[in-house]
């Protein structure tokens, strides 16, 4: 497994008091790689961008069959 770590200013890393209940840190980012990787040929959504407890998960399939999956964490 191979991560990468990175700092950006184009998602929210800190949020107000008042929209805590109603936007969850991390969400933007996943979501921003998921919609950028499904458009490659041989890439299958598998997994849309998912809340854990941990931070967020999304996967795609790399392949016809399936059999390789690229994931996404994104922790929050």
């Amino acid at each position: 497994m191979r991560f990468v770590s990175f700092h950006t200013k184009l998602f929210f890393t800190d949020m107000p008091d008042e929209l805590l209940d109603s936007w969850f840190i991390g969400g933007d980012c996943s979501g921003w790689f998921y919609a950028r990787l499904i458009p490659y040929n041989q890439m299958e959504p598998d997994l849309e961008p998912t809340m854990e407890d941990w931070g967020w998960i999304m996967t795609v399939k790399t392949n016809e069959n399936g059999l390789n999956r690229l994931k996404g964490v994104v922790f929050s």
